[in-house]
């Protein structure tokens, strides 16, 4: 390849087959839930026919990408519209998907015989596939975030199908961190498209910093986002929960192909959008930034949970921490990668290689672990045992898959670990430090606590004395069981023996397809007495180190919370937000509420002293009212009794006086004769209705007020 990351914005074959591939199963979970009427055999057999349509369907695109990527658009949709294309990168994890998704479709059938809610637990398991499959097919990262919620919206149904308290509170703790997860990643999103206004699957990191924006805010979105779906430590709580508690089928899926979206969203964010298209120095400089932050979550993940899978008494458990120790090592191989920019082409392929080589080994070691429980009846290590006998087929599949698993030659996990402690040994060559030989070592004491955990796992299930009470059942693997468990344990042994079949179709040109260097790869030459030697080390350090921790009881010690990553960072913290809600209940509810009912008492104190008042004016009012109509009618006798004294006294009078407006005759005298005391009277008569208001309007005032005295002396 001639210049790095030229074939990022290589054109794309128009085609809708990436598409269809995606709309397949989810369109084919209606007619799994319609195949409910052919009772619940019929149900799982559609499952089965719908995953085999889909795998074909799949694998027939293998020959148009490898002429060149496939992609189609569906403009205006959801607004901004959604793109499709299909790469070699995305191609290979899209059919190792759908071919671990037809296997686990088909033991489950056996599995889930006679369970609960299979009209809901297969249709959501084909939804599952489709959005799954479109994570792998999305052409930009807003279609990779709607294809990747609705992923986890649809393995929720799947993480509680059996609706126990426990289920329930694992897929809350599922469900709540993937949300936030997925709002990080959209968070991601709208600082890279509003920076430089697209969110194509090419180098943009030269555009972000001439806009301005800030390329680590968005690496750190898109790691914590995608993280969570991975289940990196210390966002990988909901994982050892959603394990114990799902059916083993959804276990499987979700630790064989699931997790590795979260991988897939950080390989095209970080490793291709967030890459320099050129030698910048700044760029340069975030992209090493980058990469160790990755690198040293990768190897936290793969050593805290290599413990904590030591540590565990569930056989479920175990295999979840082991998943988190699995991620640990891909992740430190991404971050190896992004710490050698276009030339870490090494550790892309050892990213893609572990991703695929995990799937297939880790689905075989769950199939075959669960059926082993589900015969016995018991998840706990020190309730089994002696197993072997019984079921020799699933001891024999654990061995193969733990093969896989621990690294060693001949297995499929061989090859991509070397690739992986290759990438941190050229990264260490690049620059060598204190702090990249320290992150060789841990490499090595990660692939060490495997070989303790496994070899805890393996002795305690099918070593050692069968119980009294699991020697009367009867176990027979039906044959559709031993076909899939046979089938892992092929494809884990020829990627074992024959480690170039998958690099040379499948790994190498996916990792040329993205732009990095791949003249110094070549063919995978792995059977060299180095990296074989390394792995035999690893493996009689580990089996060591078990026997010494098996002797002295290590693994049946409690050990203190602290000693978890829940216990030193996910309890404190919710300890914190429970004493800081806590705090603001006490300061601001409860306050408020305090305050709010004395001001209540206040204004019922106030109303009833104003309605007190209001009752003694009425009363007033009324008491005034009774002594106004008295004086009043006081007031008409008496004008009544001075106008009977006046007319008495004209009559009386002589010369023919008249009353009051009445006009003289001739002979009349004149009316200035009249006494001076009649006169005064009359004006007096004529002025009473006047003074008997001013003394009514006095009264009121004078009542008023000594009421208003009375009620502040009693009262105030």
């Amino acid at each position: 390849m001639a210049t790095p990351g030229v074939d990022h914005v290589q054109s794309a074959v128009t085609s809708s087959l990436p598409l269809w591939a995606a709309a397949l199963p989810v369109a084919g979970a209606l007619v799994v839930h319609g195949a409910g009427r052919l009772g619940a055999g019929g149900r799982a057999a559609m499952a089965v026919l719908i995953a085999v349509a889909t795998t074909l369907l799949v694998a027939s695109l293998g020959p148009l990408v490898a002429a060149g990527p496939v992609g189609y658009a569906l403009p205006g949709l959801l607004g901004v519209g959604l793109s499709f294309r299909l790469d070699a990168l995305g191609f290979s994890l899209a059919l190792a998907g759908a071919v671990l998704w037809l296997l686990v479709t088909a033991y489950s059938a056996w599995y889930m015989r006679g369970g609960r809610a299979l009209s809901r637990f297969y249709p959501f398991c084909t939804l599952t596939l489709g959005c799954t499959l479109g994570v792998f097919m999305s052409g930009d990262l807003f279609t990779l975030f709607v294809f990747f919620e609705l992923m986890t919206v649809a393995f929720y149904v799947l993480a509680v199908h059996e609706q126990s308290s426990e289920a329930l509170s694992a897929g809350s703790t599922y469900l709540y961190l993937s949300i936030a997860g997925g709002l990080s990643v959209l968070s991601g999103i709208f600082l890279l498209s509003g920076a430089t206004g697209s969110t194509a699957f090419s180098p943009q990191l030269e555009a972000l910093l001439g806009a301005g924006a800030s390329p680590r805010l968005i690496a750190a979105f898109l790691v914590v986002g995608f993280g969570v779906k991975a289940g990196m430590v210390p966002l990988h709580i909901w994982l050892p929960q959603v394990y114990t508690r799902a059916p083993a089928p959804a276990v499987a899926l979700c630790s064989a192909i699931m997790i590795k979206t979260g991988i897939y969203g950080m390989l095209r964010g970080l490793s291709t959008v967030l890459l320099p298209a050129s030698g910048h120095v700044h760029a340069a400089s975030f992209s090493q930034d980058t990469g160790l932050t990755v690198l040293w979550f990768g190897l936290l993940s793969m050593v805290a949970g290599a413990v904590l899978a030591s540590l565990q008494a569930n056989v479920f458990a175990v295999l979840a921490y082991s998943s988190i120790s699995q991620i640990g090592y891909i992740l430190s191989g991404l971050g190896a990668a992004l710490y050698l920019g276009w030339d870490g082409g090494v550790g892309v392929a050892g990213v893609l290689y572990h991703s695929l080589n995990h799937g297939f080994f880790k689905a075989g070691l769950l199939v075959a672990v669960a059926t082993v429980c589900l015969y016995a009846g018991e998840t706990r290590l020190e309730r089994l045992g002696g197993l072997a006998g019984r079921l020799p087929l699933m001891a024999v599949a654990v061995l193969v898959a733990g093969g896989a698993l621990l690294g060693l030659p001949a297995f499929s996990g061989y090859a991509s670990k070397t690739l992986l402690h290759d990438a941190l040994v050229e990264a260490y060559y690049r620059q060598p430090g204190t702090g990249m030989w320290l992150a060789e070592k841990l490499f090595k004491a990660g692939s060490v606590l495997t070989v303790v955990y496994f070899a805890r796992l393996y002795r305690g299930v099918f070593l050692g004395r069968l119980p009294a009470r699991l020697a009367g059942r009867e176990y027979r693997e039906p044959w559709s069981v031993r076909f899939v468990t046979g089938a892992f344990c092929a494809a884990v042994l020829a990627a074992g023996l024959f480690p170039n079949l998958f690099w040379e179709r499948l790994v190498l040109p996916a990792v040329g397809g993205q732009g990095f260097v791949t003249h110094q790869l070549g063919g995978l030459n792995l059977w060299q007495w180095k990296p074989v030697s390394s792995a035999l080390t690893v493996l009689m350090l580990g089996a060591a180190v078990y026997l010494v921790a098996a002797r002295y009881r290590w693994f049946d010690r409690r050990y203190p919370a602290l000693l978890s990553v829940e216990g030193l960072l996910v309890v404190p913290i919710l300890r914190a937000l429970g004493g800081l809600d806590r705090l603001v209940d006490r300061v601001l509810n409860r306050g408020l509420d305090a305050g709010y009912g004395r001001l209540c008492g206040w204004l019922k104190e106030l109303m009833v002293r104003i309605g007190w008042a209001e009752r003694a004016i009425d009363a007033g009012y009324v008491r005034v009212s009774d002594g106004t109509r008295g004086s009043v009618c006081r007031a008409a006798r008496l004008e009544e009794a001075g106008k009977g004294v006046v007319d008495r006294t004209l009559s009386c009078a002589p010369g023919g006086l008249t009353r009051a407006g009445e006009t003289h005759t001739a002979g009349e005298e004149d009316p200035a004769a009249v006494p001076p005391s009649i006169s005064r009277m009359g004006e007096w008569l004529t002025s009473a209705n006047w003074n008997v208001n001013v003394l009514v309007v006095a009264v009121m005032l004078m009542t008023l007020l000594l009421v208003l005295v009375f009620y502040g002396v009693t009262r105030w």
